[in-house]
């Protein structure tokens, strides 16, 4: 009991330490495509933002979308990708991979799915390319819920372009982002302090 104490006191301190930003986008719930990625910049108006404000560089933590209703698109072990994005070119160089994956076809229709990140720094006026891909790195293809009414300055990646495609077409997601360089430390208290509480509960 004592050592479940001192450890959430631990998180605790270490979550003060290490404010978050979430950004969302839609309701998870409107349309749906299967395509190998979407162009994001961390800070747009057409974003709801909760937490602390977002600094100019912000460490990508987790993302969320959900899954295609219809159940469509993606592979057992599908990563998300961050890699710098030209708007002649496309995606560029590979900033960071999530350190999980999605087993898409065991997942439900509309599940939300988290990938998690060990604090990716990006630019949060700077656009980058979030693209599914498989254990070898190779650029995959997912099948997720999305909005093709509201116009931003990002867009939706085809399977097989490298160039956006329907730039109207951007995906419903929620992402959090941290406010300083996450330390491996305070990652480890979080993860060791949430499962001693939910076995506390069970």
């Amino acid at each position: 009991m004592k050592t479940v104490s001192v450890l959430v006191m631990a998180v605790a301190f270490s979550a003060a330490a290490c404010a978050l930003t979430t950004q969302t986008y839609g309701d998870f719930d409107d349309n749906q495509a299967g395509g190998a990625g979407f162009v994001f910049t961390p800070a747009l108006p057409q974003y709801s933002q909760t937490g602390d404000p977002m600094p100019q560089t912000a460490y990508l933590m987790s993302w969320t979308y959900a899954k295609s209703s219809s159940g469509y698109g993606g592979a057992a072990q599908t990563y998300l990708a961050v890699y710098s994005y030209d708007s002649a070119l496309g995606y560029q160089s590979l900033l960071g991979t999530s350190t999980n994956y999605i087993d898409f076809p065991a997942a439900s229709p509309l599940a939300l799915l988290t990938w998690n990140f060990d604090g990716i720094a990006l630019d949060k006026d700077t656009q980058y390319a979030l693209m599914f891909v498989d254990q070898t790195g190779a650029i995959a293809s997912g099948g997720v819920e999305l909005d093709t009414t509201n116009s931003t300055t990002n867009g939706f990646i085809q399977t097989g372009y490298k160039l956006v495609n329907k730039p109207t077409w951007e995906a419903h997601f929620s992402a959090a982002y941290s406010n300083t360089i996450p330390e491996p430390t305070t990652m480890v208290l979080l993860a060791v302090g949430g499962l001693l509480l939910r076995r506390r509960q069970a």
